[in-house]
């Protein structure tokens, strides 16, 4: 798609001199011709369910319905209803006969005809009534009494002089000449049905024979050509090589490789940091407007607001929140979550000197998606499967700062701190996020072609008087 520099493609179009087979019903074929054609079902059923009804409905003829005697409590057809059925009965072989037609005149080459019956014997003592017949067309009295397409083509191949199989008797001499010795050219083959069942029962184990060696516990005997014993082998000792691919997921987020690479020092407590816990899905609006928004869910508010919030000078807190009442305006944020934002926390913040630096750059980068293909390996710890096999990695950059030595990543974090935020804590969050921002750093450098000059997170809740930016 890349070399092409364009989507996927529409499925392509076969044209009619393509060199496949297609399968499709006789009113898809028509006005189509092919070298071969099969035409199955020879022997199926006529639909005469429309010849069966209460009341019968004719463009022509009208409404025709059953007699009903109320006090007898019976009903029975009428001369009429007769009279419209034989008709519409007609009508609906006529059709028949249009689509056998097509059929048969799509082959330019060779048509193969295949139909099943119950009992040839009582076929051919139906079809030679019409062995005498002198008449190239069936007469009409027969014609209408067929229920499959069968019933037309027998009587009619069974004149043939090369169609002595489908006859019961010699045809007399009442059949014309021309009709006798047609120039086309026929085979009929007929097949009894037990010739196609069981057919894999030649050589098999008889099951007695089966059931004995299996209560004894004794080997199945079986004729084996020696040459194949290490191919059985092979195939019954084989070991799919690339399992471990088929158990690891083919594209992963940032936020979940972070969360398997996330290091963790035995010797230290885990109660200063809160362990990370995304969302499984966002919760519907009226379950939130039921509970109190989740810390999650407080963070994604936080970034929405440092995506919008403009950079042209330093903000106050009332500034800040005149700012998400905005947005609030704007309808990308709720009331309710307006109220979490913590107003304070982003005042302070435009008093670092990242946001400095924020302030006086010719532009900002925010929220940046990517899409990048990393190694297996360096997305899973304990990859030990195919160097070359590759992983998805999706992820988004929370702002990005050119400036005349590279661009300068930065990342907004929402993590509260219990206690004092001392240089166990600041040191933990650094390894917890190490990963993540060196993903972002490569991802930048690779995709963009840019040099990265610093990576920084700026933590809005980090306790104590630590310093809320951190670099990496």
């Amino acid at each position: 798609m890349e070399e092409r520099d364009d989507d996927l493609g529409a499925a392509r179009a076969l044209s009619e001199q393509e060199d496949v087979v297609r399968i499709m019903t006789i009113h898809k074929s028509k006005g189509l011709e092919f070298p071969v054609v099969i035409l199955g079902g020879m022997d199926k059923q006529f639909n005469m369910t429309d010849l069966r009804q209460r009341y019968l409905l004719h463009k022509d003829l009208g409404f025709a319905t059953r007699y009903i005697d109320p006090e007898k409590r019976i009903s029975y057809p009428t001369l009429y209803y007769h009279a419209m059925k034989q008709e519409k009965k007609r009508e609906m072989l006529a059709e028949e006969m249009r689509v056998l037609y097509v059929a048969l005149t799509r082959a330019k080459e060779k048509l193969v005809m295949i139909g099943n019956v119950n009992s040839f014997a009582k076929k051919q003592e139906k079809w030679v009534q019409m062995i005498e017949h002198g008449e190239w067309v069936l007469p009409a009295h027969y014609r209408i009494k067929a229920n499959s397409y069968l019933d037309w083509v027998g009587p009619a191949l069974a004149r043939h002089e090369m169609n002595e199989v489908l006859r019961a008797e010699e045809m007399a001499d009442a059949v014309l000449e021309d009709i006798r010795i047609d120039p086309s050219k026929w085979e009929v083959t007929i097949v009894h049905g037990s010739d196609y069942a069981n057919m894999d029962e030649d050589g098999a184990l008889g099951a007695d024979t089966l059931k004995a060696h299996i209560e004894a516990w004794t080997s199945v005997p079986v004729d084996l050509d020696e040459s194949l014993e290490g191919e059985v082998t092979r195939r019954l000792d084989f070991v799919y090589p690339y399992k471990q691919a088929a158990e690891s997921r083919a594209k992963q987020s940032v936020t979940e490789i972070k969360r398997q690479r996330e290091i963790r020092d035995e010797y230290s407590g885990e109660g200063l940091v809160k362990s990370f816990q995304a969302p499984i899905v966002k919760r519907p609006n009226f379950m939130q407007k039921e509970q109190s928004i989740s810390a999650a869910e407080r963070g994604t508010i936080m970034h929405a607001v440092m995506q919008h919030i403009p950079f042209n000078a330093q903000m106050s807190e009332a500034e800040v929140s005149a700012f998400t009442e905005g947005l609030v305006h704007k309808e990308i944020l709720t009331a309710k979550q307006a109220e979490t934002v913590d107003t304070e926390a982003i005042a302070s913040f435009f008093q670092t000197d990242i946001a400095s630096l924020m302030i006086n750059a010719s532009e900002l980068y925010r929220e940046i998606p990517f899409s990048l293909a990393l190694p297996a390996d360096d997305v899973y710890a304990d990859w030990r499967g195919e160097t070359d096999e590759k992983v998805l990695v999706q992820g988004v950059i929370d702002c990005a700062i050119p400036t005349e030595d590279g661009l300068i990543l930065l990342d907004y974090k929402t993590d509260r701190i219990r206690g004092e935020a001392d240089d166990a804590v600041i040191n933990q969050l650094k390894k917890r996020y190490e990963v993540q921002i060196k993903l972002y750093r490569h991802a930048i450098e690779q995709i963009w072609q840019v040099p990265v000059a610093s990576t920084y997170l700026y933590f809005f809740n980090l306790g104590g008087e630590s310093p809320a930016t951190l670099k990496l």
